[in-house]
Parts: structure tokens; sequence; C-alpha cells
């Protein structure tokens, strides 16, 4: 290949990629800043996220901005649902609830397969939907179905509530008889747990940081704490914030999998 072949060559590869680059360019979903704050709460719920200059996501922005304008609901069936404009709030309650039919095994339905990749437009309104139209609608006037009735609600609400405070305060483990006998019970549901995964506690340098990254932590105090002698009072479902709707046992197993060091020097599992 002669210089002059070269310097051709080089010429009609810079044109393609320049076609390449303005092709992009026009593929790229121009992203308003009030629509961007409410996919940022999609995403953040831990909702499917798609990808810049996919079709999806033009189509999840221009349902987003319908949204806003409070047209969402327009000419279809649920047209009854449209108000002038919807709050962020309520946004942010709808995608709480999806999150936990999308993530979470205690909630309907069991077979997660489809409804994972509902979009943004589909969560809205899907007129190909047999019976559910609308999950913004359903997550919006009610809470998601338990697969299974909690058993024990008042004993799952004061774990989750204790639970809650030990990680904001932390670690001030000066408790009323009543609240011992219900983190004794919340230490129940996890026993099974330490005892097959206790040499696979992670181990982070800043394990304080986080709520995420105290979670071991918090779970073997609870165990190394309170010896938990009456199983017969345990709470079933364990969804809140702190764990994205998962059980507390599947959010542990989940953030250790693949990522395991054993930690005996910090706790005497014998």
């Amino acid at each position: 290949m002669t210089d002059v072949d070269s310097k051709v060559f080089a010429t009609i590869e810079e044109a393609k990629l320049s076609l390449e680059r303005e092709r992009q360019a026009k593929k790229q979903v121009h992203i308003p800043k009030n629509v961007n704050e409410l996919l940022q709460i999609w995403y953040d719920a831990g909702l499917k996220k798609h990808r810049q200059g996919t079709k999806t996501l033009k189509h999840d922005v221009a349902a987003l901005r319908k949204f806003i304008r409070g047209k969402v609901f327009e000419h279809t069936d649920h047209a009854k649902y449209e108000i002038p404009q919807f709050t962020t709030d309520e946004f942010i309650k709808a995608c709480e609830g999806f999150a936990l039919v999308v993530n979470s095994p205690d909630y309907w339905p069991a077979d997660k397969n489809t409804v994972r990749k509902t979009t943004i437009a589909e969560f809205f309104y899907n007129p190909r939907s047999p019976r559910l139209k609308s999950w913004f609608h359903y997550c919006l006037i009610r809470h998601p179905r338990l697969l299974q009735d909690d058993k024990n609600p008042d004993t799952t609400k004061a774990f989750i509530d204790i639970y809650t405070t030990q990680l904001g305060d932390g670690w001030a483990f000066d408790l009323a008889p009543k609240e011992v006998m219900h983190m004794q019970n919340g230490a129940a549901l996890t026993e099974e747990f330490f005892e097959r995964y206790k040499h696979m506690l992670v181990k982070h340098k800043d394990l304080a940081d986080t709520p995420h990254k105290r979670a071991s932590l918090v779970m073997a105090a609870l165990r190394t704490k309170f010896s938990p002698k009456n199983k017969s009072i345990e709470p079933y479902h364990i969804a809140n914030k702190f764990t994205y709707g998962k059980t507390l046992i599947e959010f542990l197993k989940i953030k250790m999998a693949g990522n395991v060091i054993p930690i005996t020097s910090m706790y005497d599992f014998r």
C-alpha cells in the first residue's frame, strides 16, 4: 500500500467514524431535568434501566412527560383516573410498591420473569395486559399483595423498628424488657443463617459507613447479644427500605455472594 493509498484509506475510515458519531448523536434521547429526576427515582428503587439511544428509553421519557402533564392515562380505559398533575411523592410510593412486586420473593406474583421486563411506559399503562393494565395505579392505591400472610405482624413491625433504630443510633443496646423479647424473636429468624454462613461474613474496612456494609455486623450483634430461646413467634416478613423489600436473610445472602472473607478475628462463633 502506497502512502497515497494509506492516506485515502485513513480518510475513508475517519469519514465512517464521523458518520457513526452523527448517527449515534441523532439516537440520543433528550431527557429534561424534571423527567430525569423521575427516572432516577425509578432506578434508585431497583427497577429496570434502559441504555441511552434505545427506543425503550425514548418511549419511557415520552411516558414520563405525559405523566408530568397529567396525560398519562389519556385515551385509555383508565382515563377516569386522569388528574391535573400527580405528585412526586405519589410516583415514589408507586415505584417503591412496584419494586416489591418485581424484586421481593414475598410478594405476588411468584414468577417474576414477565414483571421484571416492565418498562416505565408499561408501568403506567400496558394495553396488552389481559387483566392488570396499570401497575402504577395498582401500587398507588393499595399495598402489593403478599404471597403468604405475615403470621406475626406486630412482632415484625417491632423488630423492624428496633433494628432500624439500632442502625441509626449506633448500637445503644439499652433496651426495655419487652424490646429485648422482640429482639430475641428477631434474632431467632437469623439463627439458621448464621449457623450456615458464619464463616462467610463480609469484612469491610469501612464497615460502619453505610447501612449496607453494616448489615452483617448488625445481625452478628443481634445473635451474640441475645440468646434466642423462644422460636414460637418470629417475624415472617422483613420488608423495608433497608432490605429493598427482601427478607433480611435473602438480602444478606445476596450481599455476601462472591465477596466473602473469613472474619474469625472479629467474632468468635464457636
